[in-house]
């Protein structure tokens, strides 16, 4: 399973080309639109946090 945090993602995404527009917003639209039940490694993901 590879996981990237979003964060980390746009971090590197900005250091690359400043012009890049914020992904804060897609962050927050992405965020309303996944079903995690629909994706069997995000559900994996879930509960190897919750294991934490």
């Amino acid at each position: 399973m590879i996981w990237f945090h979003g964060k980390d993602i746009q971090k590197a995404m900005q250091q690359q080309q400043s012009q890049y527009i914020s992904l804060n917003p897609f962050f927050d639209w992405a965020l309303n639109q996944i079903n995690i039940n629909e994706h069997p490694d995000l559900i994996e993901l879930q509960n190897r946090i919750a294991l934490l």
